[in-house]
């Protein structure tokens, strides 16, 4: 079984709590859209949205924890200097709590394999019967080398063909044994990084357990990008620009009632 784990933003931390809740409730129908049905959807949250969706696959998980400020972190000056993160350590530090959080679920159900969804992205309703067909005893997992990026209510995809885990947070599938089982009380972004640094996963399976993350050979994800983007990707993919409009016509895939089918997209007003 899959468990797809979802970490939410809090209404405090949220810059749209109203559209951040669409957006979410658009990625868990993405997930429930899958063809195979052995999984579960695990959704984090500190606040629950208005209108959660209820489904029997779907587990609303309350969030226990406090939200910690950078200096409440205790490795924040490593993260901070070494890795750049910034002022958006804290909110690393939540996502990543969360997601570790819901897979503690996720293994005490019974999941094989694990994946961290963002809030905001969807999923191709492919992958799980992908995965129940290529799955081996000894398979540490895969991750989604191609995939879509989508700006919010364009008739367009800009196809990513290749390094997909690179751009996107919502690209890797581990088994489940060789997830850590971190410590809550702990208070060290270290801990709980884990699917955060996601592309250094295929890396990170190679060097500590030998084992290889296969690519999910098909285009399996659209990261959507909007007005509350955790990253700053909008600006860049709308500018107006020779470059881009190129990108556009070379890259561009017409999104079809096909692939809104595959990924449940469909309108949400800004």
């Amino acid at each position: 079984m899959v468990g797809f784990v979802i970490p939410f933003k809090s209404k405090k931390n949220s810059k749209d709590w109203e559209l951040d809740c669409r957006l979410l409730n658009r990625t868990i129908r993405s997930v429930l859209n899958q063809t195979a049905k052995n999984f579960n959807c695990y959704v984090v949250y500190s606040d629950l949205p208005p209108e959660p969706v209820q489904h029997e696959k779907v587990k609303w998980i309350h969030y226990p924890f406090p939200f910690l400020e950078s200096h409440e972190i205790e490795d924040e000056e490593v993260f901070i200097t070494r890795y750049g993160l910034g002022k958006n350590l804290p909110l690393f530090f939540d996502q990543g709590k969360k997601i570790m959080y819901g897979i503690s679920f996720a293994k005490k159900d019974g999941c094989r394999f694990a994946m961290s969804v963002d809030s905001d992205d969807l999923l191709s309703n492919k992958l799980v019967q992908y995965i129940e067909k290529s799955n081996t005893p000894d398979n540490c997992g895969w991750y989604i080398n191609k995939g879509y990026m989508y700006t919010e209510n364009s008739s367009l995809f800009l196809k990513i063909p290749a390094d997909m885990n690179y751009v996107c947070g919502s690209v890797n599938i581990v088994n489940c044994d060789l997830i850590p089982d971190p410590d809550f009380s702990k208070k060290t972004y270290d801990d709980f990084q884990f699917f955060s640094s996601h592309a250094y996963m295929a890396d990170r399976m190679m060097d500590f357990h030998n084992k290889v993350l296969l690519p999910i050979p098909f285009y399996s994800l659209v990261y959507v990008i909007h007005s509350t983007n955790f990253m700053a990707d909008r600006k860049e993919v709308n500018k107006i620009s020779l470059r881009n409009i190129l990108k556009k016509i070379v890259r561009g895939k017409i999104i079809t009632g096909r692939l809104r089918k595959e990924f449940g997209i469909y309108k949400i007003d800004l």
